[in-house]
């Protein structure tokens, strides 16, 4: 495909919150980065939506225009100069916005727009709408999803974080992934740092990392690996271990710590959540990353030996050393004990350290192909794919799905709060509205 050179260039990110995740992560690593090239960045967000802390100082200092619930469509002619020969760029992860995305180049076309539906889970019903409805429909609900997903496809609208994504997307709606398919890099490639991995394997603490969001059992892993930690520590007295992460299940993180001895609990550190800034540091002070996703391939990039862990399992299960887990990063399927792994590496040479390390670096950092920008993304036919009716029956079919997620957040919040409370909550919040 040739590319042709834009006046002016948008990216427009289309997103609920921006909560610590790893879209939202991606979301966050692309502000940054397309501020530092000068590129006009919008985040269309929810009515009620909700930045991270960790976030706000980095969105803020970038620029980032934020607009609530809709596209602007004054302001975006307005940014573009109406001119033919500006691009802009819409990306999401969830098919709502990309519908939204869609209705919205189909009504304005003074320049080009291209729209991209980025592929980040392989579950759940707000990523596989039909999964929400009772059995007997769901075929029915899957095979006009097929119609919609194939249209797409064809025109080169969708893109994967995972060849895992790509599997599940193919087998869950009958079409085969055509194209490029990756998404854009978030990362500035920086040199392997040889000399910090080798201070690292000199120094006189084992440092054992793990970053994860607390939501079993997805990130199950996490409990096993405490579980991992504190047999080895009765082994290996060097041995430290610090979680990085929050979320509404770390509560059972607490008591799978309290499960261990009062030497392993003093050793393990619970740091909360981090910037992906912060991040960097707290990954090239470690000796071993286990993590899931993102989290692993993020370690990697910044040259710490790293090693993917199996998803939806509360053992700790790994599936071995970067390259040749590449394809694992985020994987369901069985793997290996994490503890032979964890004590092979504890007492490996310095030289073979070091290698393993770049091994991690090099599994992510190509350096020798050109990096494909966001903002230069064009789909393959230009203008809108999905007709009227695709759009209605998306937006139809995400209503339920959102339906189903308030009451089930109801459901949950009245389970730890009591209907009372809720109820109270709920009188004050409308008193607000009103007043």
């Amino acid at each position: 495909m040739v590319h042709f050179m834009a006046e002016k260039k948008i990216v427009v990110f289309m997103q609920e919150d921006l909560g610590i995740g790893g879209i939202e992560n991606y979301i966050y690593r692309q502000a940054i980065l397309l501020s530092k090239r000068d590129i006009t960045t919008i985040w269309i967000s929810g009515n009620y939506s909700y930045i991270a802390p960790s976030y706000e100082e980095g969105l803020k200092n970038c620029g980032l225009i934020i607009w609530k619930n809709k596209i602007n469509r004054d302001e975006l002619y307005r940014l573009t100069k109406g001119s033919r020969d500006a691009h802009i760029v819409f990306v999401t992860s969830y098919i709502n916005w990309f519908v939204m995305a869609e209705e919205f180049r189909t009504k304005n076309t003074w320049c080009r727009m291209d729209n991209f539906f980025f592929v980040n889970h392989f579950t759940g019903w707000m990523n596989y709408l039909e999964t929400v409805y009772p059995k007997f429909r769901r075929n029915s609900i899957r095979k006009r999803l097929s119609t919609v997903f194939s249209k797409m496809n064809n025109g080169g609208n969708i893109r994967y974080f995972s060849s895992r994504h790509i599997k599940v997307m193919e087998e869950n709606y009958s079409y085969n992934a055509k194209g490029q398919t990756a998404v854009p890099s978030a990362f500035e490639i920086s040199k392997f740092d040889e000399e910090n991995a080798r201070s690292l394997y000199r120094n006189k603490d084992f440092r054992l990392l793990s970053v994860s969001r607390f939501d079993f059992p997805h990130k199950g892993y996490l409990l096993g690996l405490i579980s991992v930690y504190g047999k080895l520590k009765e082994r290996y007295d060097r041995l430290k271990f610090t979680i990085v992460g929050y979320g509404s299940d770390e509560a059972q993180v607490h008591e799978a710590i309290a499960k261990l001895s009062e030497k392993a609990q003093t050793d393990i550190h619970l740091y909360g959540p981090a910037s992906p800034e912060g991040l960097v540091g707290i990954y090239r002070s470690a000796n071993l990353n286990i993590s899931a996703a993102g989290c692993c391939t993020t370690g990697a990039r910044n040259g710490t030996l790293s090693l993917p862990v199996r998803n939806y399992c509360c053992d700790c299960e790994v599936y071995g050393y970067l390259p040749e887990s590449k394809a694992m990063t985020v994987s369901t399927v069985p793997g290996m004990p994490a503890e032979g792994f964890i004590e092979e590496i504890l007492n490996i040479s310095e030289d073979e350290y070091v290698r393993k390390c770049k091994d991690s670096y090099d599994t992510f950092n190509d350096t020798s192909a050109a990096q494909l920008l966001i903002e230069d993304l064009e789909n393959s036919v230009e203008g809108a794919v999905l007709s009227e009716s695709d759009i209605r029956f998306v937006n139809k079919a995400f209503r339920k799905v959102m339906r189903k997620t308030k009451m089930l957040g109801y459901k949950n919040a009245i389970k730890e709060k009591g209907l009372g409370r809720i109820v109270k909550k709920r009188i004050k919040r409308l008193f607000r509205r009103n007043s």
